[in-house]
């Protein structure tokens, strides 16, 4: 035990979160992306999650303890994000018909910039009926700062689900200017220990107009403190996005993690787009 006061008043403190569970969640990422050959971008984002009552740790996985225990919680989430663009040189010819007439061409080069993209998000979830029923209500403020030229938006989104059974939630996604009979998705994630360890499976799909994103994902706990997962998408272009993710509880407490995603889809900057992110947590 620590002699110094101080040090003695935290590691007491610890020892009882360790004990009695947790209240509060910080956490910090970094995220460094390559979108295409030409640009590339570096995020950090912070977050912090409070639950309205202690959640208990005592018989589940670290990482699944909010979930299983149905937590009732605020959630805020704050992404800066600079997309860097190097200079580029576009080339131009204009070649007449005539031999006779004069031919010309000529290029112009574009300085590299910056741009900075700042998202801000707000979302509570609770669980009501007796934990039956599940409601998650959200804001997002977008906001994209160009040279001179600031723009910023703010959009709501909600989720509404059933916990039918232990660990099981089935719940369905709903944003602004949604256009329901056209637009439509569910989710399901079961985190369950039937098979010996524990398994965290998410499974998700999305119908847009005449397309189709189908999304599955898997988390294998190789001890409570310790999480390898993959998650997959196969969308309406047939190709896949790909995320391989880890997270290590080195205490109770502390935490941290990592994730590397790829994908090759169009609607993703062209079409070849990689992401790596480590992050921290610690809780409360």
């Amino acid at each position: 035990m620590p002699k110094h006061p101080f040090f003695a008043t935290l590691a007491l403190m610890a020892t009882s979160t360790a004990a009695s569970g947790y209240q509060l969640e910080i956490a910090g990422h970094f995220q460094q992306k390559e979108l295409d050959e030409n640009r590339d971008a570096n995020s950090l984002v912070l977050e912090g999650t409070y639950y309205f009552s202690p959640v208990q740790i005592k018989h589940h996985v670290l990482g699944e303890a909010a979930f299983l225990e149905r937590a009732n919680s605020i959630h805020i989430d704050l992404d800066r994000t600079e997309y860097k663009q190097p200079s580029y040189t576009v080339y131009f010819e204009d070649t007449n018909s005539d031999p006779n007439e004069f031919n010309y061409s000529y290029s112009e080069t574009f300085p590299g910039t910056t741009v900075s993209d700042t998202k801000l998000s707000l979302k509570g979830e609770w669980y009501l009926a007796g934990e039956f029923l599940y409601l998650g209500l959200g804001l997002d403020r977008y906001g994209q700062d160009f040279p001179n030229r600031p723009d910023n938006d703010i959009q709501w989104n909600a989720s509404l689900g059933i916990t039918p059974a232990e660990g099981l939630l089935i719940s369905t996604d709903f944003y602004e200017d949604q256009e329901l009979d056209n637009d439509w998705n569910v989710g399901v994630k079961y985190v369950t220990d039937r098979l010996g360890p524990t398994f965290a499976i998410s499974a998700n799909i999305r119908h847009l107009q005449r397309e189709e994103y189908l999304t599955f994902g898997v988390n294998y706990y190789v001890d409570r403190t310790l999480s390898i997962g993959v998650e997959a998408q196969e969308n309406w272009l047939n190709t896949t996005d790909l995320e391989v993710r880890a997270r290590k509880f080195l205490t109770d407490s502390w935490s941290i993690s990592a994730h590397y995603f790829k994908t090759d889809s169009a609607e993703w900057y062209g079409g070849n787009a990689t992401e790596f992110s480590i992050g921290a947590s610690h809780r409360f």
